[in-house]
């Protein structure tokens, strides 16, 4: 099981909360809450950690307003995966 926490720094409204609230897809195993109220990201390994964040990726070029919150969490979504170590050493490993 592989889990990834989204921070949200200067984002208002990017909590568990509101993450839950957004009309994005979820992981399929699931979104858990931090005490912190941050949002943590599950997976089963990195592959669907990676194939995830694909989908992110392909959202966010079809969102037509850039400035919404939904792009927004998309984009924290994108970047958290991205920047994990387990994630980028499986990306290197597999190149």
């Amino acid at each position: 099981m592989l889990k990834i926490e989204l921070v949200s720094t200067g984002t208002p409204g990017l909590n568990f909360n509101q993450l839950q609230q957004l009309d994005i897809p979820k992981p399929i195993n699931g979104i858990s809450e931090e005490i912190n109220q941050n949002a943590v990201l599950a997976f089963e390994d990195e592959n669907d950690a990676i194939n995830y964040r694909n989908q992110m990726d392909t959202l966010a070029a079809q969102l037509p307003d850039k400035k919404t919150i939904e792009y927004a969490a998309v984009q924290l979504i994108i970047e958290a995966i991205s920047n994990d170590a387990f994630v980028t050493t499986f990306e290197r490993q597999t190149d």
